[in-house]
C-alpha cells in the first residue's frame, strides 16, 4: 500500500508537470500552453516536487517533509484550478493539458493524503 501511495504521488505529480507543456485553451485555430503564458511554470514545478517526493517515498528515503508535497499540490493545482475558471470565463474550450493537470492533481492529492511518511 505505501508503494501504491508513492506511485500515486509519482504519477499525479508527472502529470500535473507535463501538463504544463500542453494545451491549457482554445478557440479556433488559436491555443496556448500554460509555459507560454507563463503561469505552467508554476504547475511544472509543483508537479515535479511532488514527483520527487513520490519517488523519494518509492524508494523508502523520506528525507523531505511531507508538508514540501502539500506545499507542491497547493502551488500546482491551486494555479492549475485558477486558470481553469479564467479559461472557462473568456469561453475556451479546456484543453487536453488542463484535463491532464485536473486527473493528476487529484491523484497526486489522494495519494499525499494517503502516505504516513514525512
Amino acid at each position: 500500500m505505501k508503494n501504491q501511495n508513492a506511485m500515486m504521488m509519482m504519477g499525479g505529480g508527472a502529470a500535473l508537470a507535463v501538463g504544463s507543456f500542453l494545451t491549457w485553451g482554445s478557440l479556433g485555430s488559436f491555443s496556448a500552453s500554460g509555459i507560454e503564458g507563463g503561469d505552467g511554470w508554476f504547475t511544472l514545478i509543483g508537479g515535479a516536487v511532488v514527483a520527487t517526493y513520490g519517488l523519494m517515498a518509492y524508494q523508502g528515503k523520506s528525507v523531505l517533509p511531507r508538508w514540501l508535497a502539500w506545499a507542491g499540490l497547493v502551488v500546482g493545482l491551486g494555479v492549475a484550478v485558477i486558470n481553469l475558471f479564467d479559461i472557462l470565463d473568456i469561453g475556451l474550450n479546456i484543453g487536453i493539458g488542463m484535463w491532464l493537470m485536473m486527473t493528476g492533481g487529484i491523484v497526486a492529492s489522494i495519494g499525499v493524503l494517503k502516505s504516513k511518511t514525512g
